[in-house]
């Protein structure tokens, strides 16, 4: 190697062991990754060759003034010997005064076989074998820790071929805890504890798509408030566990016996759709639903943004029902009135038209057509009478306020005509009701403070029963004795009456949030809290709790009613749920999809009916012994827990990472 580019196409050739074996012999330092070994072993290399070239140098000094001595030696030796015989006895005496004048020399001993030699030149060599002995260890533990990395590289291989959809979905879920605790952004809380991540995804991402880990844009700027990506705070306990090394968590999942936890990817999802589900059969189910608009006019008419999804309105706008096949016969479909009373004395009538006949319904079902009329606030819900300021008056002669019932006025029925009427201009304003012209009394006295400044909306509630309703003149039905001076709703004084919340015309202009968690773990609480934070949004929540609270008799849950089989009506309202995402994505409007989610099929599914929707993701854990906790009251309250299979998966899913 005479030349740099020898030196630089040796230093190329050689592997990590082998650059490590030169510098070794070199005495340089063996830490580092190849660049450095292969530029520390360069220099090296060059140094030495400076050095071999200056001692070189240095020898032939050396000889030249060896040479110099010699020539000059031999000229005072022929000089000496012509003066030897005159200056022989002045030399002599010369000689012996210079010795008397010389210092005695002192011959120092070597050191003895097996003696330790104290000296600089011994020091340095016990600081070479030390140095020696530090590199070796050196050399050792990165030898180890390559080792390692290998055998942790293999294990997660083989984890990711025995599980690679679990797998995917773990590392989403990863990716967006990690952007939430590098932004440490907005936080939320289920309850104190729990931990939210709330992931913004804005446009449509295909399945595959996301199996490849193409992240489309995020979308952190809307809400900032709450909507931005977010992590609460969580327990101490978790905290830690969650901030431990990725490599102590993967020993400690490898240690567990893989044949005791089920396979997450072939364990059934309890929130699929049964096998006679089809998209299909849902468009033939609402064909011509959604068409339908209000008039951005004055014209009052029943309201396709503050009704229930599966509530169907005719192309007049002013007759509906609730679907009744497949399923919906059970749940009661609600709607309000595009326009509202703040004042005066106004009314409109109901008219009932049929009795829809149906199948689906167990014999047992007792009231199988139902229907209750009323008035409510714009922010009170769409369940008539489960809220403070949500009066109605039902077909079983029953008037209910904030889930409480009272006997009021009598029963009707098919072809009957109830007149609502309100009195905002009284002291105290009331709410009472006719039936084909006969008051039946003052069914509501409500309270001033309560009341005022609020609108109060035209409101209906109906289980397989068609109405049609009349917000103007001529009445169906003449007003009673001495209320003659209530005006339509329709007539009413401009002064009197506001326009109800009007929804978005695009699904561009929607959202859609599917929460992501364990049963019990706090999903449905944040979900409706998150709803009365943002009543702006008027998100509509899908999911079986909210079905289930659909399906109540008399204000009473279904389970307390129900005679058959609990888990079929269960599988029933999925199914139903199924069909709601399906036309969920076809009607304009802010959703949150309220269950477990953790299986990533499922997730592709039910995302990919809301293409065009802004898509986000709310992941909620909350402490161990808090889900454990509320897990158990769950089963209390519920009696139906969730089959330990399936539960075992789901926790595979969310903890495998």
């Amino acid at each position: 190697m005479s030349t740099t580019g020898d030196t630089e196409a040796y230093v190329a050739g050689l592997k990590v062991t082998e650059l490590r074996e030169e510098l070794k012999k070199l005495n340089q330092p063996l830490h580092g990754n190849k660049a450095a070994l292969g530029q520390r072993l360069r220099e090296a290399l060059e140094e030495k060759k400076r050095g071999e070239a200056e001692n070189q140098d240095g020898e032939e000094e050396e000889e030249e003034e060896e040479e110099e001595e010699e020539s000059e030696a031999v000229t005072e030796d022929e000089v000496g010997k012509e003066g030897e015989v005159a200056g022989g006895t002045a030399a002599e005496e010369q000689e012996e005064q210079n010795m008397a004048d010389e210092p005695e020399a002192v011959t120092e001993k070597p050191p003895a076989d097996g003696e330790e030699d104290t000296t600089g030149s011994g020091d340095a060599v016990k600081q070479e074998e030390e140095n020696e002995q530090e590199e070796e260890n050196e050399q050792d533990a990165e030898t180890a820790q390559e080792a390692a990395e290998a055998s942790e590289a293999a294990g997660a291989e083989v984890k990711e071929e025995q599980d690679s959809e679990a797998m995917a979905e773990v590392k989403q879920e990863q990716d967006s805890e990690a952007k939430a605790d590098d932004e440490q952004a907005t936080h939320e809380r289920v309850e104190e504890g729990d931990e939210v991540v709330v992931e913004d995804e804005v446009g449509g991402e295909t399945e595959e798509e996301a199996k490849e880990g193409k992240d489309n844009t995020m979308d952190t700027t809307a809400d900032s408030t709450t909507e931005s990506a977010s992590v609460a705070g969580t327990g101490g306990g978790e905290k830690e566990e969650r901030k431990r090394p990725r490599e102590d968590d993967d020993r400690r999942k490898d240690s567990r016996d893989r044949h005791e936890r089920p396979d997450p990817t072939k364990a059934p999802d309890p929130e699929d759709p049964s096998d006679d589900f089809s998209e299909e059969s849902v468009s033939t189910l609402v064909q011509g639903e959604g068409k339908f608009q209000p008039p951005d006019g004055s014209t009052i008419t029943l309201d396709n943004f503050n009704s229930d999804l599966y509530f169907k309105i005719s192309p007049d706008g002013v007759t509906g029902h609730g679907l009744s096949q497949q399923g919906f016969a059970y749940l009661w479909a609600a709607a309000k009135a595009t326009w509202g009373a703040r004042g005066g004395k106004v009314c409109y009538e109901v008219k009932i038209l049929e009795y829809i006949t149906v199948v689906d319904l167990a014999d047992t079902e007792e009231h199988p057509n139902a229907l209750r009329v009323g008035w409510s606030t714009g922010d009170s819900g769409l369940d008539l009478g489960e809220a403070p300021l949500s009066y109605g008056y039902g077909c079983t002669g029953k008037a209910v306020v904030n889930n409480q019932y009272i006997e009021y006025g009598e029963p009707y029925g098919d072809g009957d005509v109830i007149t609502c009427l309100l009195d905002l201009e009284s002291s105290p304003p009331s709410i009472s009701f006719a039936r084909n012209g006969n008051h039946l009394g003052i069914a509501f006295t409500l309270e001033e403070d309560k009341v005022k400044g609020q609108c109060f909306f035209p409101h209906i509630s109906v289980k397989n029963v068609m109405v049609r309703m009349n917000f103007c003149e001529p009445l169906y039905r003449p007003l009673p004795e001495g209320f003659e001076e209530y005006l339509p709703l329709q007539g009413a004084n401009g002064n009197h009456k506001q326009r109800g919340m009007v929804g978005p015309r695009d699904i561009g202009d929607c959202e859609v949030v599917m929460m992501v968690g364990l049963p019990a773990c706090g999903k449905t609480t944040w979900a409706s809290k998150h709803a009365r934070e943002f009543p702006q949004k008027r998100y509509t929540i899908l999911g079986t709790n909210q079905i289930m609270d659909k399906m109540k008799v008399s204000g009473l849950a279904r389970r307390t009613n129900y005679h058959g089989r609990w888990e079929m009506l269960i599988k029933k309202a999925t199914d139903i749920l199924n069909r709601l995402l399906v036309m969920a994505g076809k009607i304009p409007r802010n959703y949150i999809i309220d269950q477990t989610n953790v299986y990533a099929k499922a997730q592709y599914r039910k995302m990919g009916y809301f293409e065009g929707f802004v898509r986000k993701a709310v992941v909620v854990i909350p402490p161990h012994h808090e889900l454990r906790k509320r897990t158990a009251m769950r089963n209390k309250e519920m009696g139906d827990p969730v089959p330990e299979d399936a539960l075992n998966a789901m926790r595979g899913l969310l903890n495998s990472g």
